[in-house]
């Protein structure tokens, strides 16, 4: 009989586990994914691309991701629509969102992969901190006002590329903007992972209304470029002493692919993987009654940008079809 791991050590069982893939062609499965120009993103767009899919990036930077688009389709049979848009500007990427909407007619798979990791405080317009926006926040506000997109597929999915890091702080709602504790980059981005988890478990029973998957999964210990905005003494550590140890991020593509195009994972909802391996979060992330308070304190920061009738599953967004 194996010894059953605590919760906090349950990471260390399901990183052990052989990893699943799935080997379905993409289709001509429409596939938006955020932070495509490096890493993770990077790799997980050149797989669908590879698998056939019509990939959708949304980019920070407009050189970079011309640069990918270009690569994806003179390399691969996919093909490529570039957006671009500042996660950590809500007006943004709620304006860009507007802009997708307008332009496509569905979307299959929504990877919410971009991600910030930062050493020093940046606070944004809104005096919240940039980690929770571009990690949270964003990734909220574009899952809900691409709904009508999402619900035109036969089988739409949505993944949130979360992190082992949930593991080192919950978020606390009453200081977003790190006034009553010292800022530490660990501490800022375990709490951006930890609100996007509790988040989860509310946001999948409202798009289950539509057939929409929800899950979370951690992308393994691999290349990227997380830490460009950390200071420059975090970036020497992390290149000498930690990047020597990083797998090639071609490990997560695959994790991801397996999640969102396995017949395996039709009507899974709601869970947190390592990889391809289903785990527990940290106990301080898995749901609870303040799982409702983090909801409930997201929908509000974000009521400005959030198009809210899409929640409702009795509006069948005559204004979207218009345009069609």
């Amino acid at each position: 009989m194996g010894i059953k791991l605590p919760d906090e050590l349950d990471f260390i069982r399901a990183g052990r586990l052989p990893q699943k893939v799935s080997l379905k062609r993409a289709g001509s499965k429409v596939v938006l994914i955020t932070g495509a120009t490096s890493g993770v993103g990077f790799a997980t767009a050149m797989h669908f691309a590879k698998m056939g899919a019509k990939l959708v990036l949304l980019a920070r930077n407009k050189e970079k991701g011309a640069s990918v688009k270009e690569l994806i389709e003179s390399s691969t049979p996919g093909t490529c629509k570039l957006y671009t848009a500042d996660l950590s500007s809500l007006s943004d990427v709620a304006t860009t969102l507007e802009q997708i909407r307008s332009d496509l007619s569905k979307i299959d798979i929504l990877i919410n992969n971009a991600g910030a990791f930062r050493t020093r405080k940046k606070l944004t317009a809104d005096h919240i901190d940039s980690v929770y926006t571009v990690n949270h926040l964003a990734s909220f506000l574009i899952t809900i006002n691409l709904v009508p997109l999402l619900s035109r597929s036969d089988a739409p999915v949505v993944l949130n590329i979360n992190s082992e890091g949930h593991r080192f702080s919950n978020v606390r709602l009453n200081d977003l903007a790190w006034n009553k504790r010292i800022y530490t980059g660990l501490r800022s981005y375990g709490a951006s992972k930890s609100a996007q988890l509790h988040c989860m478990y509310i946001l999948k029973k409202e798009l289950e209304k539509f057939s929409i998957m929800l899950n979370s999964m951690h992308p393994g210990a691999v290349r990227s470029k997380i830490d460009s905005k950390s200071g420059w003494l975090y970036k020497m550590y992390y290149k000498i002493m930690v990047t020597p140890f990083l797998k090639d991020p071609r490990m997560s593509a695959d994790a991801i692919y397996y999640l969102t195009t396995c017949e395996d994972m039709k009507g899974v909802n709601g869970r947190f993987y390592n990889l391809t391996n289903e785990e527990k979060p940290a106990p301080h992330a898995q749901e609870s009654a303040f799982s409702e308070e983090v909801y409930s304190h997201t929908m509000k920061l974000l009521n400005g940008f959030l198009d809210r009738s899409v929640l409702d599953p009795e509006i069948k967004f005559s204004k979207f079809e218009a345009s069609k």
